[in-house]
């Protein structure tokens, strides 16, 4: 079977899959074995129960099933303010602020994206887009994992955000679906007998 991710994925990534020959689970090669060296690898072998994977292993599994990457050509890291963030990151993040609809600014995401990797602010300077973070949501296909894996529970640390939501909403909180029917709707009709 291919690995979740693919090939070109870990490589894009700097990651890399193995699959163990007992229960056929695909995991993350770990630290200081070569993919390579492996010829009958198995999770036994390495500290980890058949059949049962951690959280981020899940997801990937998961969401490589739902985004349907057999060839293994998406990419599932981004890079914000110079820092990698992967698509697991990204979930956990807008579900920690309630879910995708409870989003009120995309910088409010970044801000918890970084604080929780990396103990980093993000930056103050103007000009930042934080809306892109929304494509990369509907790039990976965020939404149609939810809607198939929304019961699945979210790592203990991602109960709650990791900072404070700003006030307000920003032009990048809607879809561009949901913004092109808002500019098609009719004005509201003026009162009669007015």
């Amino acid at each position: 079977s291919s690995s979740p991710g693919g090939a070109a994925a870990g490589e894009v990534a700097g990651d890399e899959w193995v699959e163990c020959v007992e229960c056929e689970c695909w995991r993350f090669v770990p630290e200081g074995l070569e993919k390579s060296e492996v010829e009958s690898w198995t999770c036994s072998d390495h500290g980890k129960a058949c059949n049962k994977l951690d959280a981020v292993e899940q997801f990937m599994v998961d969401w490589t099933t739902v985004i349907d990457d057999t060839d293994g050509t998406h990419c599932y890291r981004f890079v914000l303010e110079g820092k990698d963030i992967s698509v697991h990151e990204l979930y956990w993040s807008v579900r920690s602020f309630g879910g995708l609809g409870k989003v009120r600014k995309w910088k409010d995401v970044a801000s918890d994206l970084l604080n929780r990797k990396y103990q980093q602010p993000i930056s103050a300077a103007p000009g930042k887009n934080y809306g892109l973070i929304r494509n990369q949501w509907e790039r990976w296909h965020l939404t149609r994992y939810h809607d198939c894996f929304a019961g699945r529970p979210l790592p203990p640390e991602y109960a709650k955000s990791s900072i404070k939501p700003s006030k307000g909403r920003d032009n990048h909180s809607k879809s561009s679906s949901a913004k092109a029917a808002e500019k098609q709707a009719p004005p509201p009709a003026a009162p009669e007998g007015g």
